[in-house]
C-alpha cells in the first residue's frame, strides 16, 4: 500500500484536544472530571441570536449564501470596523466570514505561505496557527514574548530578516492573557515596513480585556493596512462556539484569494447561523448586556484563580490582562508538563493543558480556563494544589 500524503504526516495533532479525548474517556467510565482545559464560554448563547437563527430556519434560509457571506453581516461587521478605526473598508471586498474563526486562520495563513517559505509566530500561543503552516512546510520561527518578556524589540529584531514571509500573533493572547502594547506594536509596524512580511493579527478575544486595559488593534497602524489579516469570530464574545462562525478583514486581495479556499473547501457558511449572528448587532442594546454580564463574570474568576493561585508555593504567573485563561509557571516541580498534566487528569479528576502545545516559552506551564463556574475553579485549584502538594 502506497503510503499517505507527507503534508498531512507533517500536521501535528492537536495538543489541546488530545488532552480533552483523554478526560471524555475517563468520564465515559463514569468519572467526574473538573474542566478547566478548553477555552469554551460556559454560558448559553444570548436569546436573541438563537431565536434570529430559528426564525431564519423557519423563513427558509437553508440554501447556499455568497462565499463571502451574507452581506448584510459583512456590512454590519464592517461598519463596526470603520467607526471604530476610522478605515473605508468595504463590504463587498474587505471581508469574508468563515465557518469559524479557526478557517479564517487557515484561508489566511495558505493564501499568503508558499511552500517552505519564512513565518515567525509569537509564542506561547494558541495551537491552531502550527497545522496550516505544516501543510505548506513552512519555515517557522518561534519567538518567546507572550509572557510579558522585558526585550521584546530585541527578540523580535534577532528573529526577522529578507526571507520572513508572515508573522502571527494572537493578542490578548491564548494562553497568557497578555495584550500587546501600542509600543509592542510599533514594533511589529516598523518591521513589517522594513522587511515587506504579512501580519495575521489574531484578534478574537479583543472584547475581553481586565483591570481597564485598553486593547490595541494592529488596524490603528493604517500603513500596513495592506498587509494585515484580522482574524475575528463569534464563538468567544457570543458564547457561540459550536455555531462555528468566524471572519477575516483584509486588502482585497488578500481575501479573495481566501475565497477561493472557502468555495474549493466548504463552499460558504452555514446561511441561518449568519443570520443568528446578525442579531448581534440589530438587538444589540440587549446582547451587549448579556455579553457584559459574561464579561463581569469573567472578571471575578480571573481575580479568583489568581488568589488561588497565589496560595500555591512556588507556583508563579502572569496575571491575566485579557481573555479567560491563566498560565501558571509550575517549573518549581516539574519539567514535563504533559506529564503533570497527565497525572492530574488521572489522580484528581482535573483536566488541564500542558503548556508544552503552545510553543516556545509554554513547557514548565499548564493553561487553566477560568471560563467555568466559580465553584469548579475552587475545586480544581483546590486538587492541583493537593497534587503539587503531594
Amino acid at each position: 500500500m502506497k503510503k499517505l500524503s507527507d503534508a498531512v504526516m507533517r500536521v501535528p495533532p492537536s495538543g489541546t484536544m488530545t488532552i480533552l479525548d483523554a478526560a471524555k474517556a475517563l468520564e465515559r467510565k463514569g468519572v467526574s472530571v473538573i474542566h478547566l482545559d478548553v477555552g469554551e464560554p460556559h454560558f448559553d448563547t444570548p436569546p436573541e441570536i438563537k431565536d434570529a437563527a430559528i426564525k431564519a430556519l423557519e423563513n427558509g434560509y437553508t440554501k447556499y449564501t455568497p462565499s463571502r457571506g451574507i452581506l448584510e453581516l459583512r456590512r454590519a461587521i464592517i461598519s463596526e470596523y470603520n467607526s471604530k478605526y476610522n478605515l473605508e473598508l468595504s463590504a463587498e471586498k474587505n471581508i469574508i466570514i468563515t465557518p469559524g474563526a479557526k478557517f479564517s486562520v487557515y484561508a489566511a495563513i495558505l493564501s499568503i505561505l508558499g511552500f517552505s517559505e519564512h513565518a515567525i509566530i509569537l509564542t506561547p500561543t494558541w495551537v491552531s496557527y502550527w497545522a496550516p503552516m505544516a501543510f505548506v512546510n513552512a519555515q517557522i520561527r518561534e519567538v518567546n514574548v507572550m509572557l510579558g518578556s522585558d526585550n521584546f524589540e530585541e527578540k523580535l529584531k534577532e528573529s526577522v530578516n529578507r526571507d520572513t514571509k508572515l508573522l502571527i500573533y494572537n493578542s490578548p493572547n491564548n494562553p497568557t492573557g497578555k495584550i500587546l502594547s501600542k509600543n509592542e506594536l510599533k514594533v511589529i509596524r516598523d518591521l513589517c515596513l522594513d522587511y515587506d512580511f504579512f501580519i495575521i493579527a489574531d484578534e478574537i478575544y479583543n472584547f475581553l480585556t481586565y483591570d481597564n486595559r485598553d486593547f490595541i488593534s494592529i488596524l490603528e497602524f493604517k500603513e500596513i493596512q495592506d498587509r494585515t489579516v484580522v482574524i475575528n469570530g463569534f464563538s468567544k464574545k457570543y458564547a457561540m462556539t459550536g455555531w462555528r462562525l468566524g471572519y477575516a478583514v483584509a486588502s482585497s486581495f488578500i481575501i479573495d484569494q481566501m475565497v477561493k479556499i472557502q468555495q474549493a473547501a466548504t463552499t460558504c457558511p452555514t446561511s441561518f447561523i449568519q443570520f443568528g449572528a446578525l442579531a448581534a448587532f440589530n438587538n444589540r442594546e440587549k446582547v451587549e448586556h448579556y455579553v457584559n454580564m459574561m464579561k463581569k463574570a469573567y472578571q471575578e474568576n480571573r481575580d479568583l484563580v489568581i488568589s488561588l493561585l497565589s496560595e500555591i508555593e512556588g507556583v508563579m504567573y502572569y496575571p491575566p490582562e485579557g481573555a479567560f485563561y491563566i498560565f501558571p509557571d509550575i517549573s518549581a516541580y516539574t519539567t514535563d508538563s504533559k506529564k503533570f498534566v497527565m497525572k492530574l487528569l488521572e489522580e484528581k479528576h482535573v483536566s488541564t493543558t500542558p503548556g508544552s502545545v503552545f510553543g516556545a516559552g509554554g513547557e514548565g506551564h499548564i493553561r487553566i480556563s477560568f471560563a467555568t463556574t466559580k465553584e469548579k475553579l475552587k475545586m480544581g485549584l483546590h486538587k492541583i494544589k493537593e497534587l503539587i502538594n503531594e
